[in-house]
């Protein structure tokens, strides 16, 4: 439905709309409808609109002149050249020592050879904010394989920190592996892009917010997986990260796993080699221990009493437990699991440093529970 100050609500007939509803709901759609649909035609010779929207509402009229005005803006922010036979040659010139193909490396190299032959520029400086070129530079774009100024390199083409960032994780440099046979393969067939994925969110139409909310999401994440010795569930997660917007904090989650560098363990917490690695050479007791990192359970079938080992750290208080009956039937039914829960439940609400805690989340989860429907009691628990 839309308002016309005439018949009141276009698309519903008088008779339905009465229908549908009573007088006075009616009349307060109506007054709010044709107060947003407001038509004074005095911004109809507005030069932005340049006699091409009249007869719209005002405020869809105020909101067209507003834009115009900042695209206007922008145009004359950006710098124009001032010879352009010169940009001419030197893109020619560019493009045929970068393979005779238009892209944005040749133009790069023809922006340095235009200003080599003394070409000029007219209007404010660029920045990386408003102009592709400047930004890519500003990115030290480069082949993830052999680069050979002026004459290209192998691999694909990408900002230096995602180059570095993607060759530190196995997952990472799989996935370079891939997008570079994609490109090898669309050169054979005469092409000159390839659709890899790698470069996505490295154009200059990302809001640069959403670039520095997305990095901070992702220092608070692996922030976090430190506080907590490297590994954390999903809650404890964003509690942590609280002052992300959750939504930022799952997409950055997302791609750290896709990246290798955050993994999920069976019973269910997350944990990164990140962290794990780096304190794993500073406490010899996850050495001794034989696990990863803190707060990452292990089985140790050839123990004689105990079913796992865990180096459990909260806060700065760190204790290796082992915990678990070793050759014990255990989480048989969900009667089973409910005589556990009920006879430990004081020590399973101690948290980490305890190990009926550990007992409960690695071997008596509702998850692993192999009858769960049954409600009867199994000796053994």
């Amino acid at each position: 439905m839309y308002a016309d100050k005439n018949i009141g609500i276009v698309g519903v007939s008088k008779a339905e709309g009465f229908v549908q509803m009573n007088k006075e709901i009616f009349k307060h759609f109506k007054d709010a409808l044709l107060k947003e649909a407001k038509f004074s035609g005095s911004l109809d010779n507005h030069p932005a609109l340049k006699g091409k929207q009249s007869k719209l509402p005002d405020k869809i009229q105020a909101g067209i002149i507003k834009k115009k005005l900042k695209m206007s803006k922008q145009a004359a922010a950006v710098a124009t050249k001032t010879d352009p036979a010169k940009w001419e040659a030197a893109k020619t010139e560019a493009k045929s020592r970068m393979g005779g193909k238009h892209s944005a490396r040749a133009m790069q190299l023809a922006t340095k050879i235009y200003k080599k032959k003394g070409g000029g520029y007219s209007g404010a400086k660029p920045s990386s904010k408003n102009n592709s070129l400047k930004k890519w530079s500003k990115q030290k774009w480069g082949y993830t394989g052999k680069d050979k100024p002026g004459q290209g390199g192998s691999g694909v083409y990408l900002p230096e920190n995602k180059r570095k960032r993607l060759k530190s994780t196995k997952e990472g440099r799989k996935q370079i592996a891939s997008a570079s046979a994609k490109k090898a393969k669309a050169t054979r067939e005469g092409k000159q892009y390839s659709s890899h994925g790698l470069a996505a969110g490295t154009s200059l139409a990302k809001k640069a917010s959403a670039v520095k909310i997305a990095h901070m999401c992702r220092k608070d994440i692996l922030d976090a997986f430190k506080a907590e010795g490297g590994a954390l569930s999903m809650k404890a997660l964003i509690k942590r990260t609280s002052n992300q917007p959750l939504s930022e904090v799952k997409k950055e989650l997302l791609k750290l796993k896709k990246e290798g560098i955050v993994k999920v363990h069976p019973h269910g917490d997350m944990y990164t080699d990140m962290v794990k690695k780096a304190e794993a050479k500073k406490d010899p007791r996850l050495v001794r221990a034989g696990v990863s990192g803190y707060n990452v359970p292990k089985r140790t079938p050839g123990h004689g009493s105990k079913s796992h080992i865990v180096v459990a750290k909260e806060g700065d208080t760190i204790k290796t437990l082992r915990f678990g009956q070793q050759g014990v039937k255990t989480n048989q039914t969900a009667g089973q699991r409910e005589a556990f829960k009920s006879r430990h439940a004081k020590n399973i609400a101690k948290g980490k440093l305890s190990r009926a805690y550990w007992a409960d989340k690695v071997k008596w989860s509702s998850k692993k529970t192999k009858d769960p429907d049954n409600k009867k009691w199994v000796k053994g628990s």
